[in-house]
């Protein structure tokens, strides 16, 4: 801005004079609005205890004693290849006609105290469904062949000889309504929990061995360093 010698404005320079009094500036505050929940809503179930081990009852002069936690694991369902590729869905892998199915293994120790051989003629397996009611389900006798390796007998027919012991298999398949991507060693939340089965094994004179027993779904573990290092030695130990 140039000014003259006197100190006045030259002619032809724009001011403007206001005689308004400064305020402090506010930035406008508009109201927020209220926070609302979209999406699906998660229900956090309850970790429930591990199932404890048992022992059978019944009138066989056998017994069975349960010596290791419940296994599970999905079973892929037979599809032909051209309609998993045709579909572009994984999960028609693991589902049939809306099921899932699902390989239980329950690790038994077979006991004959006796000085007789008693055969065993067939097994009933039963699982307890959400109404409270026993239903009968596929099973199997069999023997762990390795670690998640289980193998079936091709027969019912299983002998235990006098004064002798041995670890068998006892096994059956629930299917489960649900979806299924990839195998997950837990039961689909479709089912029960905890999840009550019964093994009910016939011998040819007509007596039972009854093992009643719970499967628990194991906790959930974020892949954590630790839980990968812990995971990493089972791996080494394994070998």
């Amino acid at each position: 801005m140039q000014r003259d010698e006197d100190g006045k404005l030259i002619a032809g320079d724009i001011t403007t004079v206001s005689s308004a009094v400064l305020h402090d500036y506010k930035s406008p505050s508009p109201r927020l609005p209220q926070n609302q929940a979209q999406g699906a809503v998660f229900t956090m179930l309850p970790v429930l205890p591990d199932a404890p081990l048992v022992s059978s009852t019944g009138d066989s002069p056998v017994t069975l004693k349960q010596t290791e936690k419940i296994f599970v694991q999905q079973r892929k369902s037979l599809v032909p290849l051209f309609s998993v590729i045709r579909s572009n869905m994984r999960s028609s892998e693991w589902v049939r006609d809306g099921q899932v199915p699902h390989s239980i293994y329950t690790e038994v120790l077979v006991s004959n105290n006796t000085t007789k051989k008693v055969n065993f003629v067939k097994l009933k397996g039963e699982h307890k469904n959400a109404a409270g009611q026993w239903v009968e389900t596929r099973s199997w006798v069999g023997y762990k062949n390795g670690n998640f390796d289980y193998r079936s007998y091709n027969t019912e027919v299983v002998p235990i000889k006098e004064e002798s012991s041995d670890k068998l298999v006892l096994g059956m398949e629930i299917c489960a309504p649900g979806k299924q991507y990839d195998r997950e060693r837990r039961v689909q939340q479709t089912l029960p929990q905890p999840l009550h089965l019964r093994y009910t094994w016939i011998d040819s004179e007509n007596k039972t061995a009854v093992l009643e027993t719970t499967y628990v779904n194991p906790r959930c573990e974020l892949p954590s360093k630790e839980v990968i290092e812990k995971s990493e030695k089972k791996k080494v130990c394994c070998v």
